[in-house]
């Protein structure tokens, strides 16, 4: 291919991206109104909705096998399209579903969508960027640009979503799978630089190795069991919280339009404090990850209580509110702390491979979460479930933090060989 048509590919690529991002890093109009659809329309019990998220993980971490080898024989731009397209075979499913299994096999389409963009929508902003002494800038520059306009309509988005869902619950559902049509065309807009090999079997069979590697580098590395284990407890707790937050909004009274506008608020303040993770790290270091998990666990707990006490729910409405407004500021911090902290493994090769292990381990501990949950709410209402989950969860981040104590924050440098190469 000639350096000028790459050169036009990459410059179509890099414009693209940010819009892509904006429509397609996740679904709009969709996530403040997930529990509502299930349980009001759908008529799912809210057990049975947490129980789909532990449903979820187990399928995102069988399908980690499926989509290297699924990107291996397409290419980086073809997963990402096919991602986009799973997605929306997803939400068609939901929409038109009437039973549980039916939206259990809606999430396995779901995980294999996610993480086949989850693979290739980073590693194909990496291969369109020349390879220049400002890659890295130039690449944080796209993708910051691309999550700023992601955030901001993500609030707009969320905010509508809310009030659209009193006048008719389908109409935040169709406003999604719009979004999902429009990513869907600007990626098949994409061109690939280069374009994808396909792996003969012996290259497959390599791959399969260089995954049995990465678990057992995992085991070698005491660094990585602590760091992965409090990065994969943060995820699952905000993936709780969220829908405890959702589930405790609406108990007390709080109606869908304001729970959507309460969600829209905390998502622009997310988008804000992101791009502060650097100021959290300086003030706090070694602990910031520590805090987060704790701040959401106590979060939890106030929830509970506040709710089981005589208050009038305004006040109670106000105090989770106020909370929530904390858990997200650090949300924000923490999508973009993480890959600082896993980016001390220098290499990229050996970067890539942590990212996908990171991924199976997040969704296992997001599985246990889950079920867990699922089956605390069969016993008690969502007030002592929040309260009982917050204490319980609180026990485990105490017990993380302890063994990830003098073993995270350090530069590569300090670290034995075991804890910083496959």
């Amino acid at each position: 291919m000639e350096q000028k048509i790459k050169a036009e590919i990459r410059k179509n690529n890099m414009k693209l991206y940010p819009i892509y991002e904006m429509f397609g890093l996740d679904f709009m109009f969709y996530y403040a109104i997930e529990l509502l659809f299930f349980t009001q329309i759908k008529e799912l019990p809210v057990a049975n909705v947490v129980l789909l998220d532990s449903f979820y993980a187990i399928f995102s971490i069988i399908s980690q096998f499926i989509v290297i080898f699924i990107i291996n024989k397409i290419g980086k731009k073809r997963g990402l399209l096919l991602g986009n397209v799973l997605n929306l075979i997803q939400l068609l499913l939901i929409v038109f579903g009437n039973n549980f299994v039916i939206f259990i096999f809606a999430k396995a389409i779901s995980a294999i969508g996610f993480g086949l963009k989850n693979v290739t929508e980073t590693t194909f902003l990496n291969s369109t960027i020349p390879e220049t002494k400002r890659k890295g800038e130039i690449f944080t520059k796209i993708d910051g640009k691309g999550y700023a306009k992601y955030s901001y309509f993500k609030s707009i988005t969320t905010l509508i979503s809310g009030f659209l869902f009193e006048v008719n619950p389908y109409i935040p559902m169709f406003l999604c799978t719009l979004c999902l049509v429009i990513t869907i065309i600007i990626a098949r807009n994409f061109k690939e630089v280069e374009e994808p090999e396909i792996k003969q079997n012996n290259e497959q069979v390599k791959v399969s190795k260089n995954m049995k590697q990465n678990f057992l580098f995992i085991f070698k590395s005491k660094r990585l069991r602590a760091l992965l284990s409090m990065i994969a407890m943060i995820w699952a707790l905000l993936c709780v919280q969220s829908t405890y937050n959702t589930a405790i909004l609406k108990d007390i009274g709080v109606s869908a339009g304001m729970i959507g506008l309460i969600r829209a608020l905390m998502e622009l303040i997310k988008g804000v404090y992101s791009a502060k993770a650097n100021d959290f790290n300086k003030k706090y270091s070694n602990t910031l990850l520590t805090r987060i998990a704790l701040t959401i666990c106590v979060a939890m707990i106030i929830w509970g209580i506040i709710t089981l006490l005589p208050i009038d729910y305004r006040i109670q409405a106000l105090i989770i509110i106020v909370s929530s407004t904390f858990i997200y500021i650090l949300k924000g911090v923490y999508q973009i702390i993480k890959k600082r902290y896993m980016s001390n493994f220098m290499k990229a090769n050996t970067l890539t491979q942590i990212y996908s292990v990171n991924s199976i381990i997040d969704n296992l501990v997001r599985m246990l979460v889950s079920y867990i949950t699922s089956v605390i709410l069969n016993f008690m209402n969502i007030r002592y479930a929040s309260l009982f989950m917050g204490i319980i969860l609180a026990i485990f981040v105490f017990m993380i933090s302890l063994y990830m104590k003098s073993r995270i924050g350090l530069s590569p440098e300090h670290y034995d060989k075991t804890d910083v190469e496959i």
